[in-house]
């Protein structure tokens, strides 16, 4: 079973937006993931939690 034989619509766009705030994502999966961000308003709280959440650990880790 993958996880997306598990995983829900909205898990996916969570996990999505934590890529996204990571910086993971491809090229192509930030730009489409970008789109649905000027559209959806749970995606943009998403974001910014896991911004919030992440913020922390981006400045303890620094640029690589």
């Amino acid at each position: 079973m993958s996880d997306e034989d598990t995983i829900g619509a909205g898990d996916r766009q969570d996990l999505t937006a934590a890529e996204y705030v990571l910086g993971t994502l491809d090229p192509a999966e930030r730009a489409g993931f970008e789109r649905r961000l000027a559209g959806s308003e749970p995606a943009r709280r998403a974001v910014e939690e896991w911004s919030r959440r992440l913020g922390p650990l981006a400045l303890a880790s620094g640029d690589v």
